[in-house]
């Protein structure tokens, strides 16, 4: 997030995009080629339990 401004949780999808973007930086896609990132999920990695028992329990 400090360098893309993009947060994502650090087990999976933190580091798919890091080496998505060390690709990007190795020259592996052309200017040309169409990179796309899906994302799908993961965002649990990115609160621990008891902040998502407190998110959860101010739910209606």
């Amino acid at each position: 997030a400090s360098e893309e401004g993009i947060i994502l949780d650090p087990v999976y999808t933190g580091k798919a995009m890091s080496g998505l973007i060390d690709l990007v930086h190795r020259g592996s896609f052309s200017r040309d080629d169409v990179v796309v990132f899906l994302h799908t999920g993961g965002i649990g990695g990115l609160f621990v339990p008891d902040q998502v028992s407190a998110l959860l329990a101010d739910q209606p």
